[in-house]
């Protein structure tokens, strides 16, 4: 091996090749390593013993605890889903023919990324690649560079690479959001993660790092974590819709972001307020913000301006029974009752007669 690369190589970096021996090691023990490929008891065994549990509480009519556990058995399939696609997607690389690249290979690798990226680094102590890209430009919006990181470990159950922006230019609606397809320094592969995954099990880093980049250079309408022409718009507070920067109005007691469809106006103080911080007077049914409102101090309600005089609101200075109180007046009149004992007639030459 040394040979080859005297003949092919002048000048060593002898940091590429000390991490090409170490990440051809831990591809030499992943080939090796079969443990994976066992399915773990422990998804299936909650899924039977969630499914009792439903069955049983349906059989004794615990109807909401019965809904209770078939809600948490569907997160338990969920789980033992994703362990059996983890246990095939491992199957099918074990099955599939095994090259193991050379120490040389993944030199070669290295030195490759160096000609088509700004900056290539290796820490072994880490067990980190990082690879810095080109400013990026997406349609006439500039994100900057950003870094793929690569641990070369490949550990499962955790995130094997992330793409960190170095100049970051975020979403305004979302700041973990620095490029259309990258959220929480995650990449949405998209239709590029069957390769990602493909080069990263076989071990070649050139294509790994290239394909990463490529995903980055492109945007995909539609797919994207924020639209592009949405990049510097804020969400609105009461419909959670995107508002652009020159279509948004702001609650002047909240300073939360509307929309114009959803923001309201209190012609009391000629301000702006959002459905939080407004409210709809009980007396004239107008709108007004919550710090325009009045108390009455009969009834204790809060009216708008309009609507109070001398701390009584129009309702209590008309003495007007609420909608559910009923006063005599609004009864339906009955004919009045006569106290008077009533006349006899005059019958005259009759004998009175004795009770």
């Amino acid at each position: 091996m040394r040979k080859a690369l005297r003949n092919t190589m002048q000048t060593l970096n002898h940091n590429f090749l000390r991490s090409a021996g170490l990440i051809h090691a831990e591809l030499v023990r992943q080939a090796c390593k079969l443990d994976s490929l066992v399915l773990a008891e422990a998804p299936w065994r909650r899924v039977n013993g969630v499914a009792r549990s439903a069955q049983l509480a349906h059989s004794r009519g615990w109807h909401f605890a019965a809904r209770h556990r078939e809600e948490q058995l569907l997160r338990e399939i969920e789980d033992l889903q994703a362990e059996l696609g983890r246990v095939s997607d491992h199957l099918r690389q074990s099955l599939a023919p095994q090259t193991v690249p050379t120490q040389v290979d993944l030199y070669r690798d290295l030195v490759a990324l160096e000609s088509d990226f700004e900056e290539v680094q290796c820490d072994r102590d880490v067990y980190l690649i990082t690879v810095t890209t080109r400013p990026i430009e997406l349609e006439g919006m500039a994100l900057g560079r950003f870094q793929i990181r690569l641990d070369w470990r490949l550990r499962k159950g955790s995130q094997t690479y992330t793409v960190v922006a170095l100049d970051p230019n975020p979403a305004q609606s979302n700041d973990s959001v620095t490029h259309p397809h990258v959220s929480d320094e995650a990449l949405c592969e998209g239709d590029g993660r069957r390769a990602i995954h493909t080069a990263l099990a076989a071990g070649r880093l050139y294509d790994f790092f290239t394909i990463v980049d490529r995903l980055l250079h492109n945007y995909a309408p539609g797919r994207a974590y924020v639209e592009l022409d949405n990049w510097y718009g804020t969400r609105c507070h009461d419909c959670n819709s995107t508002v652009d920067e020159d279509e948004r109005y702001r609650c002047h007691r909240c300073e939360e972001t509307l929309c114009g469809d959803c923001a309201s106006y209190c012609s009391h103080c000629d301000e702006t307020c959002c459905s939080s911080c407004s409210v709809s007077c009980p007396c004239c049914d107008g709108l007004a913000c919550v710090g325009c409102l009045q108390t009455c101090r009969e009834c204790r309600r809060e009216v708008c301006p309009d609507c109070i005089n001398h701390n009584l609101c129009t309702r209590c200075q008309n003495h007007e029974p609420e909608p559910d109180e009923v006063y005599p007046e609004d009864q339906e009149a009955s004919p009045p009752v006569s106290t008077e004992t009533a006349v006899q007639p005059d019958r005259l030459g009759e004998a009175p007669v004795c009770a």
